[in-house]
């Protein structure tokens, strides 16, 4: 029992607002956890592909990078980004976007 409230004590170094942040890398082994600027780092130096699986918390599944933007949430980052930075596409697809196509005018 003394080993698990020394365990719930050791958690000063990760503050609530800054959530872990583990990762799969392409083998599949997990990486992490990882402080959130450090992701963002990474992210922003290319290394994270649109299907890298992601979670906040060792307890929920693992969420493709992509999948999370879609879905409007930042992940790691401070907004969603307009574009991947390794490979300059769109992060929101154009799909997410797309206006309806206006109706065309009757012909007379």
């Amino acid at each position: 029992e003394d080993e698990d409230e020394e365990d719930e004590n050791n958690t000063n170094t990760l503050s609530a607002e800054q959530p872990s942040w583990w990762y799969k890398d392409p083998t599949g082994q997990e990486q992490g956890p990882f402080e959130q600027h450090q992701m963002r780092q990474w992210f922003e130096g290319g290394y994270f592909p649109q299907n890298l699986p992601i979670r906040c918390n060792q307890d929920t599944p693992f969420v493709e990078l992509k999948h999370w933007f879609l879905q409007g949430m930042t992940a790691f980052l401070s907004e969603i980004p307009l574009k991947w930075p390794q490979t300059q596409e769109d992060v929101l697809t154009s799909y997410t976007y797309t206006q309806p196509a206006p109706a065309p005018a009757p012909a007379h």
